[in-house]
């Protein structure tokens, strides 16, 4: 319905991020409309959804994805998980949906290539935001005897596993795609220190540039009680204005082949690219933990936020796809 109204508005540019489910049907949404509606095309613009699919099997030219997908996050993740020495054992714990999947799938597959000492004691899904009480499902994890938990959940789910986890006095890490900003930050508070862990594109405090910090700074002055969570959206919006002022031109076919191959300098001076075989951005990863020491800028105002412990290059974030793209005939 409601790409119905945004195509009856003419609006001809789509920036769509939660969830992969909705990315995926929106996606052949698009395709579906394009295929009949040639000069009246429809641009799909991802910055948040990273379920593989949608640059893999599910490739369009219409769409093009801002966020690295979650096995690009979780090769990194499982990196930095394999560094700790200390750990012998892992629970995984996550929304049953198509990302709560990848995550699971694809951890227990990467740790089992570099950590093969590892043992996975729990793969287990509960259903998107129906769990009041996660106390049944942290008692498993609690007698699984498990080093550390890695879940992809988001929003409440992800403030109800992480405070069930820390109240029952289990003391592990808990690494995370989702698990700062938006009150979650403010609600685990000191209880997340050093606890926390979070997969993300972008690099947490220290900020990495003086445009970075004037960025940030004229934000807060205008939205005090607000953070910046989704700097990809901000790249996203960025990259789509500069191939309309190089085409001039606003028809999403143009921007979409502008956008193909773009090379585009971040204002935290990240060099991204936009792969044109299947319109996956490639840009620096970063982990970080939640904490109150050494944070320049911090979350929901509680004086916690994220400080980074661990990057990888952008051009150590490029993975294989198996995109056989469609292209439109112009």
């Amino acid at each position: 319905m409601q790409f119905r109204r945004a195509v009856s508005e003419e609006l001809r540019i789509i920036f769509q991020g939660n969830s992969s489910a909705v990315a995926n049907s929106l996606n052949q949404t698009i395709a579906k409309h394009n295929r009949r509606n040639a000069g009246q095309e429809v641009l799909q613009i991802n910055y948040a959804a990273v379920d593989p699919i949608l640059t893999n099997e599910e490739c369009s030219f219409w769409h093009f994805r801002f966020d690295a997908h979650a096995v690009m996050k979780l090769d990194v993740l499982t990196d930095f998980i394999a560094m700790n020495d200390e750990l012998s054992s892992v629970y995984i714990i996550g929304q049953d949906y198509s990302f709560g999947q990848v995550v699971a799938d694809n951890t227990i597959r990467l740790l089992g290539e570099k950590r093969p000492d590892i043992e996975i004691v729990g793969n287990e899904f509960h259903p998107i935001g129906q769990v009041k009480d996660f106390t049944p499902y942290v008692t498993k994890i609690a007698s699984s005897g498990a080093d550390a938990v890695v879940t992809g959940n988001f929003g409440a789910d992800m403030v109800s596993l992480a405070r069930s986890i820390i109240d029952s006095g289990l003391n592990v890490p808990i690494y995370t795609f989702y698990a700062a900003y938006d009150g979650i930050t403010a609600t685990l508070g000191a209880d997340g220190k050093d606890r926390i862990r979070l997969i993300h594109t972008d690099r947490a405090n220290p900020l990495a540039s003086d445009g970075r910090r004037e960025f940030y700074r004229a934000f807060k002055a205008k939205h005090p009680d607000s953070d910046i969570t989704q700097s990809r959206l901000v790249n996203a919006l960025m990259m789509v204005v500069q191939a309309m002022e190089q085409t001039q031109s606003t028809d999403p076919y143009d921007i979409a082949v502008k956008l193909e191959d773009m090379r585009f300098t971040s204002i935290a001076g990240d060099e991204l690219w936009m792969r044109g075989e299947d319109h996956q951005l490639f840009q620096p990863l970063y982990i970080s933990k939640q904490t109150d020491e050494g944070i320049e800028f911090d979350a929901d105002n509680s004086g916690f936020g994220l400080f980074t412990e661990y990057e990888v290059s952008t051009d150590d974030t490029i993975t294989d796809h198996s995109c056989r793209m469609r292209r439109p005939r112009r």
